[in-house]
């Protein structure tokens, strides 16, 4: 069994440093016309043909993120209805959809039984028997650690946030290694990187074991409400001339930096609190001084402190349980991230084939209709109206009656898929 695993990393390290994404982002111009809504993106119609493998692998990409989000909506669904074991299941195939997403925004392609990557060339490879015999889990995260070390995968993080237009994560990296002596940027997410086989055995508990009835029953909290009011209200347009983000990119930058401030502050005063504000303002100081950007501006984006509740999202995604809360907040992490890379991808085309028919999607499951002249981007106000209203009456336990005085609200922020629209559209 050890050699067997031996053979099974050593290919996913070979298709981690082999494959190649940029046929794949020219294929996404290459896909069939969507015609009409009702026709497909992409149809096998030559399995031979060396760029029907290049699109194969640029339909999956798209279609891993879409039912990602699916899942993701599902998840909530099941969250708020109070059935957590549910959440996890459908938060963890958002999860595996969202990293084969981003497997094949880097030219691999795995489904049980045809698993290849694209290499540089543009040709395929096909990865060994001892792959084709394995589930698409095992080899999802097979690949997962591999894929991490990839120049591409850490672009994703580092240009794809960003805290201003022309700030990125990539930008702060030489202040944040000057002021958080702790590693803690650095750290982040060593749980997060782990967490799928975590996750993967929670999925199976909560699926398939009756356990439902040894737990003691209890009712959603105001805490639990909090938590998906707070996940839901991240994936909303950032501000600042950020619209093309989403507020999850900017908060998570934010939610470092603040983390930042804390481990200067500990270091000048063991005490801390006093401290605070001093380090804020020279990690404010240290931004403008490489970014170029004026202090007014960073003053306003360097906040002094983050809404707990936002602040729980990243510390559960990064954390080690395997809870609801947990699996949900790695899975929209993971989604963003593919979803960055499918908008970078849609951009380097320099083609309109996948927009057309994400627009045809969203018109097919109910979200907008594609001949109203409705902007696809101004769907987020709708989303924000509903979380608004469905939030505001948050009492200590959730009860029958709230569903029924907000049944339309809940049923459109469950639909997290609809975020979508203004990000793919911004």
């Amino acid at each position: 069994m050890a050699s067997n695993n031996r053979v099974r990393n050593r290919h996913a390290h070979d298709a981690a440093v082999n494959a190649s994404g940029g046929y794949v982002a020219r294929a996404f111009g290459e896909l069939l016309w969507p015609a009409d809504k009702l026709s497909p993106l992409f149809r096998a119609i030559h399995p031979s043909n060396i760029d029907n493998d290049r699109k194969r692998v640029a339909a999956a990409q798209i279609s891993h993120l879409v039912s990602g989000w699916g899942y993701a909506s599902s998840a909530i669904s099941s969250y708020l209805k109070n059935a957590k074991d549910e959440a996890v299941h459908y938060a963890y195939y958002a999860e595996l959809r969202a990293a084969l997403s981003l497997y094949a925004g880097s030219g691999a392609h795995f489904k049980e039984g045809n698993n290849f990557y694209i290499l540089s060339n543009g040709r395929k490879k096909e990865l060994s028997n001892d792959f084709k015999l394995l589930k698409t889990h095992t080899i999802a995260w097979d690949f997962w650690n591999e894929w991490l070390k990839r120049s591409d995968a850490q672009d994703l993080i580092l240009d794809g946030f960003r805290l201003a237009p022309s700030v990125s994560l990539r930008d702060l990296q030489p202040v944040l290694s000057l002021f958080d002596a702790s590693g803690a940027v650095k750290d982040w997410g060593k749980d997060l990187m782990q967490a799928p086989y975590r996750d993967r055995k929670a999925r199976n508990k909560a699926s398939y074991e009756p356990d439902l009835v040894q737990k003691r029953l209890s009712p959603l909290t105001a805490d639990d409400l909090n938590f998906i009011a707070a996940l839901c209200r991240l994936l909303l347009p950032a501000e600042n001339g950020l619209q093309d983000s989403a507020l999850f990119d900017m908060s998570f930058i934010q939610y470092h930096l603040i983390k930042t401030i804390e481990d200067k502050a500990r270091v000048l005063n063991e005490n801390g609190e006093g401290q605070l504000e001093e380090s804020r303002l020279q990690l404010i100081e240290g931004i403008c001084e490489v970014t170029g950007q004026s202090a007014s501006i960073m003053e306003h984006l360097v906040p002094a402190e983050l809404d707990q509740n936002i602040i729980g999202v990243f510390e559960k995604a990064a954390g080690t349980h395997a809870l609801a809360d947990n699996v949900l907040s790695r899975a929209i992490f993971l989604l963003r991230l593919s979803t960055i890379s499918v908008k970078k991808n849609i951009v380097s085309s320099g083609s309109d084939v996948v927009k057309e028919w994400l627009l045809n999607w969203l018109d097919v499951s109910g979200f907008i209709e594609k001949d109203s002249g409705i902007e696809p981007f101004d769907l987020f106000s709708d989303f924000e109206l509903a979380l608004d209203l469905f939030f505001s009456k948050i009492v200590p336990e959730f009860r029958l009656d709230a569903w029924d005085a907000e049944s339309l609200s809940s049923s459109k922020i469950a639909r997290v898929d609809s975020s979508l629209a203004w990000s793919v559209f911004s």
